[in-house]
């Protein structure tokens, strides 16, 4: 009898155990991103160009984003260093945007450094804005090729393409 009432007792404690465990499930999700086209199989767009202007009110920026662990560990991409300090790049560059009413970092500059604590992320760059947005010219769509052609660098053909 003592073997059934220990077994029971083992038993309804397992239950409890279990049942608290699974209430305690936390999910805790967050995306950034930025400057990504995306779009619709059946839709074509046609290239656009802009102009840069660097903001010299504000001059140089200098910001620092501090990370938790559970930040950083959210941003990691497993077994794959550079693309974890892509991600930290890409989320430091949309913080400074955000803070800075930016469209874009000018010649950005890191120093990353991540720790057991978490990461840190120093941005340094000038604050743009883009200007004159318009269509692409056969001329610039010229340019930019040529220009990653002189930099050893194919033309990505997803961005410059020429729509007819």
């Amino acid at each position: 009898m003592k073997k059934i009432l220990l077994m029971f007792a083992l038993a309804v404690t397992s239950m409890a155990f279990s049942m608290s465990a699974q209430g305690k499930s936390d999910i805790n999700l967050q995306v950034s991103e930025g400057r990504i086209m995306e779009s619709q199989p059946q839709l074509m767009f046609k290239p656009v160009v802009a102009e840069v202007e660097v903001d010299t009110s504000k001059g140089k920026i200098h910001d620092v984003w501090n990370l938790t662990l559970d930040e950083l560990e959210s941003r990691s991409v497993r077994d794959n260093d550079a693309a974890t300090i892509d991600n930290l790049k890409a989320y430091g560059i949309f913080k400074s945007s955000e803070k800075n009413n930016c469209d874009i970092i000018v010649t950005p500059l890191f120093d990353i450094a991540i720790t057991s604590r978490g990461a840190t992320i120093n941005v340094i760059g000038f604050p743009g804005h883009f200007r004159n947005w318009n269509t692409a010219t056969e001329t610039d769509i010229k340019l930019c090729q040529q220009g990653n052609k002189e930099s050893n660098e194919n033309a990505n053909p997803d961005i410059i393409k020429k729509i007819k």
